[in-house]
């Protein structure tokens, strides 16, 4: 089950934006709001390019706030017009580069992710993933340990199977249900597949709880 943050923006909290890219259902999500009085609008809406928030928020970005940039690449790709992807894709990038953990989970949702996914695409998107993991955030744990499920990710990260159940852990600890259920599933699937008997209870445990 793929993590879907809320659907509005609370007092402090994230938007999220879905998107879907063939079949494929990405969440993008942006940075908190700061200063930004009008993004949910610019957002929500899909507001044109010449109101004055979507001026508000272009000028904040162009200053170089990481915040703003995510927010900024959020919003090209809510919108319809020809080259917003690209464009998104482009903040996304400047802002992941001035340190915004947000802006390095977008990039690596919408890079492909499939067996046979060209190598310099998995080091990039694995890349991104776990630069926020080490930053302690929890959706690109979840992010990540998706990853890890194709047998060929143990070029790139050694022993992936316990990295992949300790990124889950981690998010089950949170109490959520949805990482509850994606933990518990995760470990029912490794038994099937012939992995530890012991891990059983354990999945069980977290279905359960969730």
């Amino acid at each position: 089950m793929k993590k879907l943050y809320p659907l509005v923006f609370m007092a402090g909290v994230g938007l999220v934006l879905l998107s879907v890219i063939g079949s494929i259902v990405t969440t993008l999500y942006l940075s908190p709001k700061l200063t930004l009085k009008d993004v949910t609008r610019v957002i929500a809406s899909g507001t044109a390019p010449n109101t004055e928030e979507w001026q508000l928020l272009e000028a904040e970005a162009q200053a170089g706030n990481p915040v703003a940039m995510n927010n900024l690449g959020v919003a090209h790709w809510r919108t319809a017009k020809r080259g917003s992807k690209a464009m998104a894709r482009e903040w996304f990038e400047r802002a992941a580069e001035a340190g915004d953990i947000p802006a390095r989970y977008n990039p690596a949702l919408l890079l492909p992710d499939r067996f046979d996914t060209e190598p310099e695409i998995v080091e990039r998107r694995l890349s991104l993933l776990q630069t926020n993991v080490e930053a302690g955030d929890i959706p690109s744990m979840v992010a990540l340990a998706r990853s890890l499920f194709f047998v060929n990710r143990e070029t790139y990260v050694p022993d992936r199977l316990t990295v992949k159940r300790t990124l889950l852990e981690r998010a089950a600890a949170t109490g959520d249900a949805d990482y509850l259920v994606t933990h518990g599933k995760a470990l029912w699937d490794e038994v099937r597949g012939g992995g530890d008997i012991a891990l059983l209870p354990q999945a069980l445990r977290s279905l359960e709880t969730a």
